[in-house]
């Protein structure tokens, strides 16, 4: 098992080279011992050091018994995508977004406290200026419909969120005006795509659509948009995502990428990007996955002191973890007869 992975490293990831491996440790995302594991039948995981000190980037592998079909049903289904124990509500946007496509989203009452008092620059839930300046002047927080009120405006920003997204691309994306330190998704989501992929080594048009959607084209590739809500740590948190799945196929290996591209977020991250990878095994229903992501985080300029790291280090991690196990067991049990 362990020579199946070190042959597909080399033939997808690498130019022919000494050490067929080196890309991947050279980003220290593989060691021997990683690969050991794997073949055991474990999960790696594990949060990477980045100069960045805004930045949390994690990366995990593990083997699966299922087909390269079966990995694509799971993600196109926003549940088995996601694979958290911690997954609230989930759905996915239609061709044209609209607040229908969130008629399963609720408001969180703690976020809906929040934004009663929210102000342009003192706000708990991470906001544009126009919208918090909406929820300050268009609910009315006194009246007994002041909650589905609330959850409606909700709904309706974030489809226009997703419209503009559509639309423009990431150009589209917003500007959070939630404290006295704007922060810009589209500015923060280009540093993120400068970042080392050697996952992507192998698909660096996918790369290029995700920085220059819509004008991009991607042969042979289909994305769609779609929310969910999941507890994280002390809160609960609304993402809106974009999903792009990348079947390819090469000197008969076949490959299935599947990034996706954080829109917006009421909590902790200000731009995510996260890439999977299945490299199927030639002639067996199974393969490997393999998992890059990279967010930065809505936090002070010098970024994250060492205590926080390690906290977040042992969280994130534990997430990861749990969230391949997880996502491992729903693609084997669906494979078997």
């Amino acid at each position: 098992m362990k020579l199946a992975l070190a042959v597909w490293l080399a033939a997808g990831l690498a130019e022919p080279a000494s050490d067929p491996q080196a890309p991947l440790k050279a980003a220290g995302l593989l060691t021997d011992a990683d690969l050991q594991q794997l073949g055991a039948g474990e999960v790696v995981a594990k949060v990477l050091d980045t100069p960045d000190r805004a930045e949390v980037a994690s990366f995990a592998a593990v083997r699966v018994r299922a087909s390269a079909a079966r990995f694509l049903a799971c993600v196109r289904d926003v549940t088995c995508l996601r694979a958290n124990e911690d997954l609230l509500q989930e759905g996915r946007f239609e061709a044209s977004p609209s607040a229908h496509d969130l008629a399963g989203l609720s408001l969180d009452e703690r976020d809906r406290d929040s934004l009663a008092h929210c102000e342009v620059g003192r706000c708990d839930v991470r906001l544009p200026a126009d919208a918090i300046e909406a929820f300050r002047t268009k609910v009315d927080w006194s009246a007994g419909r002041g909650a589905a009120a609330a959850a409606e405006l909700f709904r309706t920003t974030l489809a226009g969120l997703a419209v503009a997204y559509r639309e423009q691309g990431n150009h589209g994306l917003v500007v959070y005006r939630d404290n006295a330190r704007p922060a810009s998704i589209a500015a923060s989501t280009d540093e993120l795509l400068q970042r080392q992929w050697a996952v992507l080594a192998g698909a660096p048009e996918l790369l290029a659509y995700l920085r220059d959607f819509p004008q991009a084209q991607l042969d042979g590739g289909e994305d769609f948009l779609y929310w969910y809500k999941e507890k994280f740590w002390r809160k609960t948190v609304v993402n809106l995502n974009h999903v792009i799945v990348y079947p390819k196929r090469e000197a008969g290996e076949s490959r299935i990428y599947v990034a996706t591209k954080q829109l917006y977020s009421t909590h902790y991250y200000e731009s995510g990007i996260e890439v999977l990878l299945f490299a199927s095994d030639p002639g067996a229903a199974s393969g490997t996955l393999l998992f890059l992501s990279r967010a930065r985080a809505d936090i002070r300029p010098s970024g994250f002191n060492w205590l926080e790291r390690v906290i977040i280090r042992r969280l994130v991690r534990g997430r990861l973890m749990n969230q391949f196990r997880v996502l491992r067991q729903r693609l084997e049990s669906a494979a078997q007869p």
